[in-house]
C-alpha cells in the first residue's frame, strides 16, 4: 500500500485544483463525473503496473 501513496496525494492535488479552481462554475454532477471517469480511465491505464493485491484492492473499492 505504500508504493500507492504518492498516486492517492496526486489524485487529492488533482481534485482540490479540480474544485478550487473552479470556483466561478458550481462543481456539478457533471464535472464530478468527468472526474470520475478520468480516475477510471488512469486506473485502466495503470492496472498492469499495480500488484496483484492492489488489484483486487481496486475491485473491491469498485
Amino acid at each position: 500500500m505504500m508504493p500507492f501513496m504518492p498516486f492517492i496525494e496526486f489524485l487529492q492535488f488533482f481534485f482540490f485544483g479540480f474544485t478550487f479552481g473552479n470556483q466561478r462554475e458550481k462543481v456539478s454532477p457533471k464535472s464530478i463525473h468527468k472526474l470520475f471517469l478520468f480516475i477510471t480511465n488512469i486506473f485502466i491505464l495503470f492496472r498492469s503496473s499495480f500488484s496483484a493485491s492492489t488489484n483486487s484492492f481496486l475491485r473491491k473499492l469498485f
